[in-house]
């Protein structure tokens, strides 16, 4: 499967060399440049296939909100997570209004923006298998993706109908299952199952291992205690 082509636009060069190294260390990302200022994203936009632009809103000659309002009247392809200092409320809404996937705010953790770029994986493969025309379920998961909804939210997650799904699955494995295999078989995302499992893990009804691969991070795999 293709991995998800991303662009950072970042005019600090510490803060854009820890994005790279972060987007390098995951899966199925290829980081395809890295750009100071706006006008240089907008070129590398422009000439190269960028599925996905990590974007500064504070920067030199053009901004953020120039580059996403860009973006939209030009109908280029690219998708957007903004990564700002701006805590305002205004450049949030704005941000949203004009299309951005995400916004996060510096300092950021590894963990939020880990978090981020899974999220949107998950729906950029979703939307890229899906036919010309869509059922009303199809369209539901397009504009609402499932691995968006309450990402940190655990409250009462080890009980009902999808942790038992996910206890059903293991328990019929003789073997560890990462959370990507489980997702395959119950049919949610991937991101959705992992936040199960590590709340299942926490209440002592799973336990997690790292697996680790010749190239790329472990990967955690579950089974019932």
């Amino acid at each position: 499967m293709k991995p998800v082509r991303i662009l950072i636009t970042e005019d600090d060069p510490m803060v854009s060399f820890i994005i790279g190294r972060l987007v390098n260390s995951l899966g199925d990302f290829l980081l395809v440049g890295q750009a100071q200022n706006g006008r240089e994203a907008l070129e590398q936009i422009r000439a190269h296939k960028v599925d996905l632009v990590l974007l500064d809103l504070s920067m030199p000659e053009v901004d953020g909100k120039e580059v996403m309002l860009t973006i939209r009247n030009e109908d280029l392809d690219s998708d957007v997570i903004i990564i700002t200092s701006s805590y305002r409320k205004a450049d949030a809404v704005e941000a949203l209004r004009l299309g951005a996937w995400d916004y996060i705010v510096k300092p950021f953790s590894y963990d939020r923006l880990r978090v981020s770029l899974d999220s949107y994986k998950d729906a950029f493969r979703y939307r890229a298998s899906l036919p010309a025309e869509l059922a009303q379920e199809q369209l539901d998961r397009v504009f609402y993706p499932e691995s968006r909804l309450n990402l940190y939210s655990t409250s009462g997650i080890q009980r009902g109908d999808t942790a038992q799904r996910i206890m059903d699955v293991l328990s019929q494995e003789e073997r560890l299952l990462s959370a990507g295999e489980i997702a395959d078989k119950i049919g949610i995302s991937r991101i959705t199952v992992r936040k199960y499992c590590e709340a299942l893990v926490s209440t002592g009804r799973l336990i997690a291992q790292n697996h680790y691969q010749p190239k790329g991070r472990p990967i955690k795999k579950y089974q019932p205690i």
